[in-house]
């Protein structure tokens, strides 16, 4: 990781400070990877009426 794109003076301090509490991969970008989250947002949804039925993962996203 290159600091000098950041503007953050104590940048490693930064980031060891948000890897403690986010772990190392703080966004994810795979499905598999936020699977959990996924699941709990459809959950939720449902349970506040914004969607009738849960849905399955592969319904959330577009075919490729």
């Amino acid at each position: 990781m290159d600091n000098r794109k950041s503007a953050l003076v104590w940048y490693w301090e930064a980031l060891e400070k948000e890897a403690q509490v986010l772990g190392e991969d703080p966004v994810p970008y795979s499905v598999e990877k936020m699977q959990p989250t996924l699941e709990t947002f459809v959950r939720y949804s449902v349970e506040q009426g914004l969607i009738a039925a849960p849905l399955a993962l592969d319904d959330l996203f577009a075919s490729s």
